[in-house]
């Protein structure tokens, strides 16, 4: 529980403070600190609260999802800084 506590103020202290220069990243640290604080709530379903496996294996397919969306996100935002830099560079050749 200390973790969703953790990255909440961490998604406070973001969005007030700004801590990268570039805006993308500022916005994609949020979106995956959010992610934590979703994921840490979602646990509790995974628990002896909830009697159901059916319930347990959908909250946990929605799990996987997400991971996998998130994933692909930052490999992709990953990929696009490269080559923007990358073209940069081959233009001031």
């Amino acid at each position: 529980m200390g973790n969703a506590f953790l990255s909440q103020w961490y998604m406070i202290y973001n969005t007030n403070f700004r801590p990268y220069l570039d805006s993308q990243l500022n916005v994609t640290d949020f979106v995956n600190d959010m992610v934590v604080v979703v994921f840490n709530l979602l646990m509790f379903c995974l628990t002896d609260f909830v009697s159901d496996p059916i319930t347990k294996m959908t909250v946990g397919s929605w799990m996987i999802y997400i991971i996998i969306f998130m994933l692909g996100q930052n490999v992709v935002i990953i990929f696009y800084k490269v080559f923007k830099i990358a073209l940069k560079k081959y233009k001031q050749r």
